[in-house]
């Protein structure tokens, strides 16, 4: 367990016209981990380092480890653990996908063409044109229009409208994709976990999701990953709103008549419109909560990770994989500032446990410590929103929670 071989898919080739080999592997993995400049991945690596990748041959690469780990295949599910070529240069995008960079106009669009030598089925289009769009609005105008032939993150009040649109198609999909509100654990006043037992009490889930997605989703329990095959969220009892226990405890903490700021924007859909209901929720049991509403770029440049109070979105990944990115300390989306000895604990011994059955059971107590003590309210898993024309095929439900199947194009092809 503290060594694992990867062998590489033989004939693949990148955009450059070189054969991907073991070592891109070693490069891409190491230039992840770079102490003077670590990308977001490398937060859950931290299990391995650079100077135990071994090359065994052109196509594998043993990875010897700090120590044993588990779930070191779900550790690499991750995006940004895509591998690129010795001497990628970012300016000069180079992959392995079925469309390759042609050209990107910051703001307005960016353009890919067909990749010849992609090593899977397709893609089927010659080229593939992504528009960037000021407002919702303008977004669903150019589907109807025929400006575009797909859009993604469908306004939840547009739905029933595309639904009965001629000509347009809906792919709604169930996920496990979450978008909570979160709480420094680091900061007063939610350093006090009753304080933040209040705030998940007062959530009144069922309308948050009304209000923000249009009951596209569904409860969650303050605990993420639910398509994890250790899930237990469903073993716990559901969180109730409970306005006069929320009084009570906020009344313990001494913090009667509190007063937040919550920091929310439009990074998904609905995000804002869930923080307003919130607002109003938690007005009932006296505590102010007083938004402040930003852009996207504002939000990731200067309040995530800063701000007391705020919002996330999240994708459906691995439940170990999740917290070692966002529960751990050093993970590169801990914004709760979560650094608990009993958490830590159980994390470590989750992840050099082989049984997939007692690896379970050690999650389980994981999720019984973050219901009963953790920074996240997470209110509902948001259905994944996509709209497009009958003109197209090949688009695909996605459970984890990215637009238009994570934008595989590869299998869309015209009518």
């Amino acid at each position: 367990g503290d060594a694992w071989d990867v062998r590489l898919r033989d004939g693949v080739e990148f955009h450059n016209g070189k054969t991907m080999g073991a070592e891109d592997l070693i490069f891409t993995m190491e230039r992840i981990m770079d102490p003077t400049k670590p990308t977001l991945a490398a937060g859950s690596l931290n299990f391995m380092r650079p100077q135990r990748f071994r090359k065994l041959d052109k196509r594998t690469v043993r990875f010897e480890l700090e120590r044993p780990f588990a779930p070191f295949v779900d550790a690499l599910f991750n995006p940004y653990d895509s591998i690129v070529p010795v001497g990628f240069d970012p300016r000069k995008p180079v992959g392995t996908g079925p469309f390759k960079f042609q050209s990107i106009t910051p703001g307005s669009d960016s353009v890919f063409v067909r990749f010849e030598n992609y090593w899977g089925d397709g893609p089927y289009v010659d080229e593939l044109h992504i528009i960037d769009f000021m407002d919702d609005s303008a977004r669903v105008n150019a589907l109807l229009g025929g400006q575009v032939e797909a859009i993604d993150a469908v306004p939840a009040s547009q739905v029933q409208v595309f639904e009965q649109t001629d000509g347009i198609n809906m792919l709604n999909s169930k996920t496990g994709a979450w978008r909570p509100l979160m709480m420094r654990m680091d900061v007063a006043p939610f350093d006090d976990v009753r304080v933040r037992q209040a705030m998940r009490l007062v959530a009144d889930r069922q309308q948050m999701i009304d209000a923000s997605l249009d009951g596209n989703g569904q409860i969650a329990n303050d605990i993420f990953s639910p398509n994890d095959k250790c899930y237990a969220g469903d073993e716990i009892p559901q969180r109730e709103r409970d306005v006069d226990r929320a009084r009570s405890l906020l009344k313990q903490a001494g913090q009667e008549g509190l007063s937040v700021e919550l920091v929310t924007a439009p990074i998904a859909g609905g995000i804002v419109e869930a923080s307003q209901a919130f607002a109003e929720q938690a007005a009932e049991a006296g505590i102010n909560v007083k938004l402040r509403k930003v852009d996207s770029t504002l939000f990731w440049d200067r309040e995530y990770a800063n701000a007391p109070f705020l919002v996330d979105f999240w994708p459906n990944y691995p439940y170990l994989n999740t917290a070692a990115q966002s529960e751990m300390p050093g993970g590169a989306f801990n914004a709760t500032y979560t650094d608990d000895p009993k958490l830590t604990k159980l994390f470590n011994d989750a992840t050099k446990e082989f049984d997939d059955g007692k690896r379970c059971e050690i999650i389980g107590e994981m999720q019984r410590w973050e219901h009963e003590n953790g920074a996240y309210l997470i209110w509902g898993f948001a259905n994944t929103l996509d709209a497009y024309s009958d003109k197209v095929t090949g688009f695909a439900e996605d459970v984890n929670g990215w637009d238009l199947h994570t934008y595989a194009f590869k299998n869309v092809s015209f009518v």
